[in-house]
């Protein structure tokens, strides 16, 4: 079975697939693949593949993925994955996406084995979890070649929380992280250290974490 990218650039000949996703630098194949990278069927293991663009010839797989999870620990969210062999590692990413499979952003990096023919296990928290998060592995090799791993959802039951305000006290940058269970409004009223109200401000909230910064220097009764 040949895959192809979406403009009809061969990408080899894979077996072991069964449904998922896989990217690379705007190559979506299809149908989806749940293994971590896609296999290159070959008896002695070597083929053609291509990465973010450049062929790459008589080449093996850099990564063997043996599994790749995140759960739900504590106030966190906790992602692991394990590696049976590397080769020309450099670094494995963690991206998340609020929400939707769509937009991702890095919230982690772990250095990578390089080269090793033992399993590796690899872990880390996401501390500003959300009621649906995604999440995807990011592999870079030495020569700044990647790959990314199947899409994984982790689904929470969070309430609207107030995460964190610092500096606090604070006479210029108040910031707020908070997370909210749904596309709202919310009313933040700013005190001074005698109890007065300094202001009333209004923040249009996204379902998830929300940063926010208030700039107390506006206002001169903060001063």
């Amino acid at each position: 079975m040949e895959w192809l990218a979406h403009n009809g650039v061969p990408l080899g000949t894979a077996t072991t697939i069964t449904p998922g996703y896989f990217s690379q630098a705007g190559y979506n194949i299809c149908p989806q693949l749940s293994t971590a990278y896609k296999k290159i069927s070959s008896q002695t293991g070597f083929s053609k593949f291509r990465l973010h663009g450049t062929i790459i010839s008589e080449t093996v797989l850099p990564i063997e993925l043996i599994s790749f999870n995140a759960f739900p620990l504590g106030d966190n969210n906790k992602i692991e994955w394990e590696t049976s062999s590397e080769i020309k590692t450099d670094w494995h990413l963690i991206e998340r996406s609020y929400n939707d499979p769509f937009n991702f952003v890095e919230i982690g990096k772990l250095k990578a084995a390089g080269f090793s023919d033992q399993k590796k296990q690899y872990t880390l928290l996401d501390n500003r979890p959300s009621n649906i998060a995604y999440y995807r592995l990011k592999t870079i090799d030495n020569d700044l070649s990647f790959q990314y791993s199947k899409i994984i959802k982790v689904e929470r039951d969070l309430e609207d929380k107030i995460l964190g305000i610092y500096p606090n006290p604070t006479s210029n940058l108040l910031n707020i992280s908070f997370h909210s269970n749904d596309d709202k409004s919310y009313k933040f009223d700013v005190f001074n250290i005698v109890g007065q109200n300094l202001f009333t401000e209004e923040i249009i909230a996204k379902s998830g974490y929300n940063d926010k910064t208030i700039d107390l220097n506006m206002i001169p009764t903060a001063m």
